[in-house]
């Protein structure tokens, strides 16, 4: 029966009902207790404390409390550069050791003990750094990374050293070094698993690594960290390391200027990145330059700078972007010059085409011993492409000679280290068969480079000329001393 309504045993011996009755309501129901319910991140906490596995170290586990907490306090903002909170980081991991290390007291399990400033360095450092990495990437004179598996690891120092880093103390595992790895190249949107065991990005302070995961590498992980290290930004830099003569310089300047095209060749190592940023300080303020990279390197210091970068295969399925894709994209992009980081595949077909069509001024560089074996590289590299195939070797020989005007070869030497111009090619725009026809302009004589005895090229020529630089300049000594004599006579 419903309690709003008086039963007959509370009316009146009338019948009536009593007035108190019309206007008194039923008791409200008692409240029910709420249960407590922690928030998501305390579950969070709390599940990682007394669910971690028997493998689970306690490092590991302090380290993905930090990371939970540090997401949780700043999860209203998105990308998040921890590099820049490392005093926020640094108090939440001392929050996590103190919290791990008391839940784990209390269930007589293992705590995490050690050289406290140590450890809280490495977990900061593993959040908000470069893991293990981080005291040899934030070493300027580190130039060379290299670690085989877990347990050896060499660093290359910039006077030509190579240490020995003993990485049994940081207790190192494969998947913490895989993790950290990936951590660290997200924002290139790679990653490096079973699926894609090769890896080749940039690190976020511009570091170039490439990780090979076994099978394919044993012992696994490898890795190899090259640092980009600008140790010239100027040609009165490299004047100073005595790496290319003040002649030299001011010849390179001047073919820049005229919007000759210009190859750069070495071996691994020898600087050729650095010197075609070096050449980019010759360009007018107002062009625009569209750079293309297999893992972005360059740095121009100019206003109108795009830079592109190739798409590898992915978990996605995502379609790959090759330097191909990239170089006849950048036609569309109204470039002024366009700069390839390095020429490695069919793009060079590519290039051979967009500088055979009105695009002057291109900076490329290739891999190769010599500058006549750049050339002869290129030639190569062209026949990968499948449109090169119906071309006869003679045909694409003559394009390379017309596309490019200077071949620049850059040389190294170990001890003790050095990197210099060894050769300074100019050609001449035609071919004997697959044979393109080049004069040294500037050659090694006595461990220096020097002007060769050999004239300018006569498209050199026209070319300065046609941008008012006078050419006389660069004729050789000997020539341009007995012009002078003739002068003085006339």
């Amino acid at each position: 029966m419903n309690d709003s309504f008086p039963t007959r045993s509370q009316t009146a011996p009338n019948g009536d009902i009593p007035s108190e009755r019309l206007y008194t309501s039923p008791p409200p129901p008692p409240p029910t207790a709420r249960a407590y319910r922690a928030s998501a991140l305390a579950q969070a906490v709390q599940a990682n404390l007394q669910n971690a596995a028997p493998s689970d170290k306690p490092y590991d586990v302090v380290l993905k409390i930090a990371r939970l907490k540090l997401d949780a306090e700043y999860a209203h903002l998105k990308n998040v550069k921890w590099s820049l909170k490392k005093d926020e980081v640094r108090r939440v991991v001392l929050w996590a050791l103190d919290e791990f290390n008391r839940q784990a007291r209390l269930q007589a399990a293992h705590t995490l003990e050690g050289d406290l400033p140590t450890l809280v360095n490495q977990l900061v450092n593993d959040i908000a750094g470069m893991g293990f990495l981080t005291e040899y990437l934030e070493d300027h004179n580190v130039e060379e990374i290299i670690m085989n598996g877990v347990e050896q690891m060499w660093v290359l120092r910039a006077n030509g050293v190579k240490d020995k880093v003993n990485l049994l103390e940081l207790d190192l595992d494969h998947e913490r070094v895989v993790d950290q790895i990936n951590r660290l190249v997200a924002p290139t949107g790679r990653q490096v698993n079973l699926m894609n065991p090769i890896l080749n990005a940039k690190l976020p302070d511009g570091a170039r690594i490439n990780v090979v995961l076994g099978p394919v590498a044993e012992p696994s992980p490898s890795i190899t960290i090259r640092r980009h290290r600008l140790v010239a930004r100027r040609m009165s830099d490299l004047y100073s390391l005595r790496s290319i003569s003040e002649e030299a310089g001011e010849f390179l300047q001047a073919a820049v200027q005229a919007r000759l095209s210009i190859l750069v060749c070495g071996g691994t190592g020898t600087g050729k990145t650095n010197f075609i940023n070096v050449l980019a300080t010759f360009f007018e303020p107002e062009e625009r330059i569209v750079v293309i990279e297999d893992t972005r390197e360059l740095d121009l210091k100019l206003d109108d700078v795009q830079y592109l970068t190739v798409r590898e295969d992915s978990a996605e399925m995502a379609r790959p972007i090759l330097q191909r894709h990239l170089v006849a994209n950048a036609l569309r992009m109204r470039p002024d010059r366009i700069l390839i980081g390095e020429v490695r595949g069919g793009e060079a077909f590519d290039m051979l085409m967009a500088n055979n069509t009105g695009h002057e001024g291109t900076i490329a560089t290739v891999h190769a011993n010599s500058a006549s074996e750049a050339i002869t590289r290129l030639l190569q590299l062209c026949a990968l492409a499948e449109e090169a195939r119906d071309f006869k070797p003679e045909y694409l020989a003559e394009w390379i000679a017309r596309c490019f005007h200077v071949v620049v070869f850059l040389g190294q030497t170990r001890n003790p280290p050095r990197r210099f111009v060894r050769e300074i090619a100019g050609l001449e725009g035609r071919t004997e068969g697959i044979n393109v026809t080049r004069d040294l302009i500037f050659e090694q004589q006595q461990d220096q480079l020097a002007r060769s005895m050999r004239p300018l090229p006569e498209r050199l020529n026209q070319r300065f000329h046609y941008y008012g630089i006078d050419p006389k300049q660069f004729l050789p000594r000997q020539t341009r001393m007995t012009a002078g004599v003739f002068a003085g006579r006339n």
